[in-house]
């Protein structure tokens, strides 16, 4: 599976999804719940737009963010914080070592 390495788009869809916003007060919610399944389509619906290949759903951003945040030196208690991961192997897994520099999409991000 191919990752999305901007850490802007990753962090940001992944503060909207996991921070659970509906607990935030200062931050209301602003429509329904996503259903299970939205985020893979939206994320599918978006890299088919953007005209990438591969294989991409609601993993990548978790994969893509993990791995930058990582390449940039973030500590791992933050990136867990972020990803509401418990389990250090759990966050582990997520990380693509060399996959985000290796993807020729990457240079766009320089």
């Amino acid at each position: 599976m191919q990752i999305i390495s901007s850490i802007s788009a990753s962090k940001q869809l992944l503060s909207c999804v996991s921070a659970k916003i509906s607990r935030i007060p200062a931050i209301p919610r602003v429509g329904p719940a996503l259903l299970p399944g939205s985020v893979a389509t939206i994320v599918k619906r978006r890299a088919a737009l953007a005209g990438l290949e591969g294989d991409f759903g609601a993993h990548s951003l978790r994969s893509g963010f993990v791995t930058e945040a990582g390449r940039q030196g973030v500590p791992l208690p933050a990136v867990m914080a972020m990803t509401e991961h418990r389990s250090v192997t759990s966050v582990i897994g997520y990380f693509q070592a060399g996959a985000a520099e290796d993807n020729p999409a990457a240079r766009l991000l320089k």
